[in-house]
């Protein structure tokens, strides 16, 4: 591990750029010219940057990585075989293509000792979009009133600003540490992002959240800790619900889910999903055209299938699908083995909340998704050759 690399000019604008590309993910579809969004042409610069030192970042890469260029390259392939060759095809193409120059980005920088000031970008990032949702004063639910990582869908954003909930609380109970005169600032960011999460009505993301809380349990092994994270989760559980008795609305919602099965419509488009799963199981239906097929099935015009793994089979198969679920093992391995370290309990947290919102919206379509996982497996060869050094 050196940090030398970062002193070479190309690599400070590198860097620079790409806290750029993580401050702008609230407005990813928000500043977009005929489809290109701003956020893909400063990813598309920094690909470019980063080639005239290919060397340090291309050269060599962990063979994880190549999981997901094979689960992608089989999606892209299928993509190009099925739809005619356009300008909206290549744009298509070039978007899974970047999530794979940002992951190989996102773990150099890692582990050339950025892990900190990564993860302070990433919460600013919720943090600004927090803002903008809360302070709308307006149902966070209601189209076009947000900002939002995916076409004002209230379900992304409320994921999104989950990311900072879960850092402001392991502050507050010092599991990260910073200073104290930030104390008052963290307890009033948490309460706004509770509450706009709340507002937003998105079921998916308040039990993510929540069981991404309690899985705090798992960052010790002491009785002590184990029974003093309990008393904090227990807190936060009756602060949350308290507010949520505040809304009706949202009762109302999470009454539905429980007595009715109420899914929002998901459960037919999984229904659908599954039955195209069995006419074309090895390769599936391409990246972007398998959402074609899907909308045929349903008799809508579909963007997503409310399921990450469902996405990835009909996109590239059960053969692509287990790369996809190789890289994610690999990434669970490293926060798991980290999952005591500060930054790395973090980083824990967020891998569970991830995965579990991956049963109810398409994370594979956003770049920060792929982005954290990258960032868990960099902090993992970062931490363990902080461990090296100090032996």
């Amino acid at each position: 591990m050196s940090t030398n690399y970062l002193s070479k000019t190309s690599n400070k604008i590198s860097l620079r750029l790409y806290y750029l590309v993580i401050l702008l993910i609230p407005f990813d579809e928000q500043i977009a010219f005929n489809g290109f969004s701003l956020i893909k042409f400063i990813g598309i610069l920094l690909f470019f940057l980063t080639l005239l030192e290919y060397k340090l970042y291309y050269a060599t890469l962990p063979k994880v990585f190549f999981y997901f260029f094979i689960y992608i390259s089989i999606g892209v392939s299928v993509d190009i075989f099925r739809q005619p060759f356009s300008a909206q095809s290549l744009n298509q193409i070039i978007s899974p293509l970047l999530f794979f120059i940002l992951m190989i980005i996102t773990y150099r920088f890692v582990i050339w000792g950025k892990i900190k000031p990564i993860i302070l970008t990433i919460v600013s990032s919720s943090l600004v979009l927090t803002g903008f949702s809360f302070f709308e004063r307006g149902d966070l639910s209601d189209e076009g009133r947000l900002l939002s990582v995916l076409s004002n869908d209230a379900n992304f954003t409320a994921t999104y600003i989950s990311l900072n909930i879960l850092f402001c609380f392991l502050v507050l109970i010092k599991a990260i540490k910073l200073h104290p005169k930030y104390r008052y600032l963290t307890i009033f960011i948490l309460f706004i992002s509770i509450l706009s999460i709340i507002l937003s009505g998105s079921r998916g993301a308040m039990i993510s959240i929540v069981l991404s809380i309690i899985s705090l349990l798992f960052i010790t092994t002491e009785r002590s800790g184990k029974l003093k994270y309990l008393f904090y989760i227990l807190l936060f559980l009756a602060f949350g619900y308290y507010l949520v008795a505040q809304n009706q609305s949202v009762l109302i919602r999470i009454f539905n889910s429980i007595n009715k099965g109420d899914t929002a419509g998901r459960d037919f488009i999984w229904l659908q999903s599954l039955f195209l799963i069995e006419n074309m199981p090895f390769f599936g239906y391409g990246y972007n055209t398998y959402l074609q097929d899907l909308g045929h099935a349903t008799g809508k015009l579909l963007r997503v299938t409310h399921n990450t793994y469902l996405a990835a089979i009909l996109s590239s198969g059960w053969v692509g699908f287990s790369f996809f679920l190789l890289f994610l093992y690999k990434a669970f391995k490293a926060v798991w083995a980290i999952r005591k370290i500060e930054y790395g309990n973090y980083l824990f947290l967020v891998f569970i909340l991830l995965s579990l919102s991956s049963m109810s919206i398409n994370m594979e379509i956003t770049k920060w998704y792929w982005i954290i996982l990258a960032l868990c497996l960099g902090a993992k060869s970062y931490f363990n050759d902080i461990e090296r050094i100090n032996d």
